[in-house]
């Protein structure tokens, strides 16, 4: 178990981490979401909800996360509300964040070798032949059974 100051050691590491990486990963969002339609302002929201998923907080912990040294970073001068990042995960593009997320793990996979890459398929629907057949209102059996 760590005792309070070895946990906020911890937490000092990562975002002397995030700190490092934070200028290329604003430079990126501003050119993804501008390709989007958006302003490079919005692209300091993107990059805020990046933290927040890299770091597993919620909208209240990224509020306070975003007030710190790092918010300042990133672009932002006071803290957000918390209905800002409902208003951008509404505008957003899931592309776009998507696009964010692979870049920021192309750069940290740069110069290494891959051996295996997953992905979960929970969102993914399954869809089968019957599936189809279904839909198209042919019910014939499998040529297997």
């Amino acid at each position: 178990m760590c005792t309070g100051r070895l946990a906020r050691r911890k937490v000092n590491m990562k975002i002397e981490e995030l700190e490092n990486k934070i200028p290329e990963v604003c430079a990126a969002a501003r050119v993804i979401v501008q390709v989007y339609g958006h302003t490079k302002k919005f692209a300091k929201h993107i990059v805020a909800l990046a933290v927040r998923q890299a770091e597993d907080l919620t909208d209240v912990e990224l509020i306070e996360f975003v007030g710190t040294k790092i918010g300042k970073i990133i672009g932002y001068k006071k803290k957000p509300s918390q209905s800002t990042f409902s208003k951008v995960r509404e505008r957003a593009d899931p592309a776009m964040i998507e696009e964010l997320n692979n870049w920021i793990l192309q750069d940290r996979l740069k110069g290494k070798q891959i051996r295996l890459l997953a992905q979960d398929s929970t969102d993914v629907s399954a869809f089968s032949r019957n599936d189809r057949d279904a839909k198209k209102g042919d019910r014939t059996p499998s040529k297997r059974g």
